[in-house]
């Protein structure tokens, strides 16, 4: 299958502007993708006492894609990697509004 490709860059942009430094380590988000769901990833990259980079990845969200309703829906990663349905908002065939969900973050469930 193959993801909106419109929506993929969107996810995509998003993570570009939540780069962000905090304690010395600088994060970054990436959007990795399979053929049906898109995966944001936190990337702390921690400076150490030698030349040495550390980098750690954290799962933040998944956005999975069915084609046959055309719609999106949004997964949480618990502390062992698992996803698990997020069901306070409902699939939707817009992106945006599982956007701004991980982004209020109201049940603190998306690891920033």
């Amino acid at each position: 299958m193959v993801l909106p490709e419109l929506d993929v860059k969107y996810i995509q942009k998003w993570c570009a502007l939540k780069e962000h430094s905090r304690h010395g380590a600088l994060s970054h988000f990436e959007a990795q993708t399979t053929n049906i769901h898109v995966t944001v990833v936190r990337v702390d990259i921690i400076p150490t006492e030698t030349t040495e980079i550390t980098r750690m990845k954290r799962f933040v969200a998944r956005f999975r894609y069915t084609k046959t309703t055309g719609k999106w829906t949004l997964y949480w990663p618990d502390n062992t990697g698992k996803f698990h349905r997020y069901k306070s908002i409902p699939g939707s065939k817009i992106i945006r509004p599982l956007l701004e969900a991980v982004d209020h973050n109201t049940e603190s469930l998306f690891t920033w």
